[in-house]
């Protein structure tokens, strides 16, 4: 089983520092509230997630909000924390944070895994997905040949010219990179694919 992060191991990943600092520091920035700080050995709720990550953009980051957020009104569960909206729609309009399925999953706790990801996304635009919406069925594709990402929809089949399996491009060959977990690659993936996990791509 994942272990979930605590509110204040992810105000620390997102401040990369020491925990202590980060703390104060969060508060004193207005990023985080009283009750993080309190509550900071609790596991983090993706609604909380949303909440820390859209007020660290903002104040930390200095990133402007988006002006449409219609892409965000689709999700089951959007207006079931009514102090959540803006910020889980910002998120995910932003591409930092994905749904789950038809729904954002406010309640439902964030892996150390999971944190990692979405702090790679805050700190890199080449990392977010498009308008946040990919489906736990779409995954992103490195064309090493041509060194660009490819979104691609494993539900509907793979488009274009590129299929599952290596193909000859050029002097190499296109290579389909699931970005994904080892966890969700080993539930399935497709034929051919090789598993880096997004976090291993930014670091190596």
């Amino acid at each position: 089983m994942h272990k979930a992060i605590t509110i204040g191991e992810f105000i620390t990943l997102l401040w990369k520092g020491d925990s202590n600092i980060a703390l104060g520091k969060a508060r004193e920035h207005g990023w985080a509230e009283p009750q993080d700080i309190r509550l900071a050995g609790e596991a983090l709720r993706r609604n909380d997630a949303a909440r820390l990550i859209h007020e660290f953009l903002k104040r930390e980051l200095g990133e402007a909000d988006e002006e449409n957020w219609d892409a965000a009104k689709s999700m089951l569960d959007l207006y079931d924390c009514h102090a959540c909206v803006i910020h889980v729609a910002q998120v995910f309009c932003k591409g930092i944070m994905t749904a789950k399925g038809e729904a954002f999953g406010m309640r439902e706790i964030v892996t150390q895994e999971e944190a990692r990801e979405i702090a790679a996304r805050v700190f890199s635009h080449a990392c977010r997905t498009a308008c946040g919406d990919l489906p736990a069925e779409r995954l992103a594709a490195t064309d090493l040949a041509g060194g660009a990402m490819v979104a691609v929809d494993l539900a509907g089949g793979l488009s274009g010219e590129m299929n599952h399996k290596p193909r000859p491009c050029g002097s190499a060959q296109a290579i389909l990179v699931d970005v994904r977990t080892q966890g969700e690659y080993e539930l399935w993936h497709p034929e051919g694919a090789v598993n880096i996990p997004l976090l291993q791509l930014l670091e190596d």
